[in-house]
């Protein structure tokens, strides 16, 4: 499942579950989850990945590596790279 395609289906109100994070270009299990509700309704809509102190300090720290490559790549390529993501 896409980044996109998990926030099309959340915002279209149909349950799902995330296995985990997106971290460094791959999934990572976490230990615990949280629902996320339909304000509207109060319905739950997904159950969602819980990030722990060991998750954030490796999505840091894959950030951070990346972030040479990711100043140094010209606004247009970004923005190509962004728009992708985002469809």
């Amino acid at each position: 499942m896409t980044v996109s395609q998990l926030h099309h289906g959340v915002a279209a109100g149909v349950t799902g579950q995330v296995e985990g994070l997106w971290i460094g270009g791959e999934w990572r299990r976490t230990r615990r989850t949280f629902t996320v509700f339909n304000p509207a309704s109060a319905e739950p809509i997904a159950e969602v990945a819980d990030a722990d102190r060991d998750d954030v300090r490796c999505a840091i720290d894959d950030a951070s590596r990346a972030l040479p490559a990711w100043s140094a790549t010209p606004a247009p390529e970004r923005a190509r790279v962004l728009r992708r993501a985002e469809a």
